[in-house]
């Protein structure tokens, strides 16, 4: 699976490591994620633009640790064959919106690092 990444809002950390361990601990779980057509949009950002995100797709007025926008459901995901060429065009799988303040929040009342949690 491709992973691209867009960092807006957060300071300098490991963020495309996290996410890219986020994808092989995903793909342990469900083989079929690791199909190398693919593609998925992780993108750190701030408390408001996840607000604004929730509250335009989710109708939800408030912000929150972490959207899912998924583009393709799990029956299609099992249909695509793992033996087919990479070369063919991707698959989007959908994007993740991951909110810096309420993150930050979460791990420090846990008592880790905010690469832990995320």
């Amino acid at each position: 699976m491709n992973v691209e990444i867009e960092i807006e809002y957060w300071p300098e950390g490991a963020w495309q490591e996290c996410a890219m361990r986020a994808a092989e601990a995903t793909s342990a779980i469900e083989p079929a994620i690791a199909h190398p057509r693919l593609e998925t949009s992780v993108l750190f950002t701030s408390d408001e633009q996840v607000h604004q995100l929730n509250r335009e797709w989710r109708e939800r007025d408030k912000p929150t640790n972490v959207l899912s926008f998924p583009m393709l459901e799990r029956e299609n995901l099992l249909t695509l064959d793992p033996a087919e060429e990479p070369d063919q065009p991707p698959v989007f799988l959908g994007d993740i919106a991951l909110a810096f303040e309420t993150c930050s929040r979460e791990a420090e009342a846990k008592g880790i690092t905010l690469e832990q949690h995320v």
